[in-house]
């Protein structure tokens, strides 16, 4: 709910000391109303005050980001008191939406359609920019895999409507069998469920998310070292990885999540170190290292 500049001004203390920069409070709560400052300006408010106002002005929804790099959008966080005196922050986006629950025709007429829509209104590009691909209970697992492909054939954001992953068995190579258990072992130790149903493993964090640990690789496996990498780095405390693989692609992966705000120390020895973050961001570009 959005105040004026009257009610804003009810709630001031009326000293007219010009402290905040304005001549007077009222001159104060309508810049407040339009946007152009902020309530903490005001070193006169009452603690009551502000709580009011803060519930009174918070956003209607909450700030997400979606994409990576030049294609990072911020969607939503933002409030709008009055439409014609405020300025939207975060830039309207178009998407299309698909979803399995949609015949292939449907979703091939979609998918069509979308180059035609790119034209310039007002001096603004207006084309669709982001592509939800939504999984419905219950829908073939591999058709969803197909209409993805489709979807990032147009080179656009995606947004995947998927709450649940399923990861079938890996297979051997001429190298020999590749045994999984210390995978296994990682993320068991970080909290997760791993179910074995039907040839697909079946990998679950709890509701409370993952928690940091002491891991001992019964041998240094650097497919099992990434992914216990990769599953602690935002995982609640510290995780300590023992008899950790050394190879250099450790030690590029390592150095790609660091960029992105990761805190992992360590890789490329015996032991690796990882403190969990709250959020991992896209910052600098990375090339990952060729194959050896």
């Amino acid at each position: 709910m959005g105040l004026s500049g009257i009610q804003i001004f009810k709630m001031t203390p009326k000293k007219n000391c010009k402290e905040c920069g304005c001549p007077t409070c009222m001159a104060f709560s309508m810049k407040v109303a339009q946007g152009a400052m902020d309530i903490s300006a005001c070193p006169h408010m009452s603690e009551e005050a502000l709580a009011q106002l803060s519930e009174a002005t918070a956003p209607p929804m909450k700030t997400i980001k979606i994409g990576a790099g030049e294609n990072e959008f911020t969607l939503g966080g933002e409030t709008v008191l009055f439409r014609h005196e405020k300025t939207y922050v975060s830039k309207t986006r178009y998407a299309v939406s698909l979803c399995t629950c949609m015949d292939d025709a449907a979703i091939d007429a979609k998918l069509a359609d979308i180059p035609k829509v790119d034209y310039e209104r007002i001096g603004e590009r207006m084309f669709v920019e982001l592509i939800y691909v939504n999984y419905e209970a219950g829908s073939d697992k591999d058709r969803y895999v197909e209409i993805v492909k489709k979807a990032a054939a147009l080179n656009r954001t995606l947004i995947l409507g998927c709450k649940d992953v399923e990861v079938g068995l890996p297979g051997g190579c001429n190298l020999g069998a590749r045994p999984i258990d210390q995978h296994i072992k990682g993320f068991e130790a970080l909290g997760a469920t791993v179910e074995n149903e039907n040839d697909q493993i079946i990998i679950t964090a709890p509701k409370t998310g993952l928690r940091g640990a002491k891991i001992h690789l019964k041998m240094p496996s650097v497919g099992a070292t990434m992914n216990i990498i990769m599953a602690s780095v935002m995982a609640k405390g510290q995780t300590i990885i023992e008899n950790a693989a050394k190879e250099p692609e450790i030690i590029d992966l390592a150095t790609f999540l660091n960029n992105m705000g990761a805190v992992i120390r360590g890789a490329g020895t015996e032991v690796i170190r990882i403190e969990g973050v709250e959020e991992l961001k896209a910052q600098t570009p990375h090339t990952i290292i060729p194959d050896r």
